[in-house]
C-alpha cells in the first residue's frame, strides 16, 4: 500500500483533491487492517501443531503447508507454519487451515545458513501426505519423512 503526500500549499496536483484524501486514506487503512488479521481467528480455521522428523531426527528448519484437497471436494485458504527444531505451530508462525481433506506439503532444511538461504541446504523438498481434519478446532499431527517416502527424484539426490 502506498500513500500519496499532498502538494505544498498553493500548488496544483492532478491527484486526489484534499477534500477526499483524508477519507480515502482512512478507508485504505481500515481495509488493510481488517484484511491482514491472522486466519487463526476465523471460526472455520483449524490450529495445527506437531513435530516433523527426517529419518527419526527433528528437521532443523523448514516449512509445512496444508492445502484443502480439491480432488476430495474440499476448498478454502491454505494453512502454513515454519518448522524450527522439528516443531511447527500454525498459531505461532503461520496460519490455520480449513477442516476436511488436506494435502500436507513439507520441505526440510539443514539449518546451516548459506548466502542464498538462511534456512540452509535442502534435506528434502515437497514431501506430501494426505490427511483429514475432523470437527476439532485443534489438531496435533506428527510427520516422519523417510528416504523411502520421499518423491523418487528427491531420493536420487540424497
Amino acid at each position: 500500500m502506498s500513500f500519496r503526500f499532498l502538494p505544498a500549499h498553493g500548488t496544483r496536483s492532478a491527484g486526489c483533491s484534499p477534500r477526499f484524501a483524508g477519507p480515502l486514506a482512512l478507508l485504505a487503512l481500515t481495509v488493510a487492517t481488517l484484511g491482514c488479521g491472522p486466519a487463526g481467528n476465523d471460526p472455520r480455521s483449524f490450529h495445527v501443531h506437531g513435530l516433523v522428523t527426517f529419518e527419526g531426527e527433528p528437521v532443523p528448519r523448514g516449512g509445512i503447508s496444508f492445502e484443502p484437497n480439491g480432488a476430495k471436494g474440499n476448498s478454502g485458504p491454505q494453512g502454513y507454519a515454519e518448522i524450527i527444531d522439528g516443531k511447527f505451530d500454525t498459531q505461532r508462525s503461520g496460519r490455520g487451515t480449513t477442516g476436511g481433506a488436506q494435502v500436507v506439503t513439507v520441505s526440510g532444511y539443514d539449518g546451516v545458513a548459506t548466502g542464498d538461504n538462511p534456512d540452509g541446504s535442502p534435506i528434502f523438498i515437497a514431501w506430501q501426505q494426505e490427511v483429514e481434519f475432523t470437527d476439532a478446532k485443534s489438531a496435533e499431527m506428527n510427520f516422519d519423512v523417510t528416504k523411502e517416502t520421499m518423491p523418487k527424484q528427491e531420493r536420487s539426490r540424497k
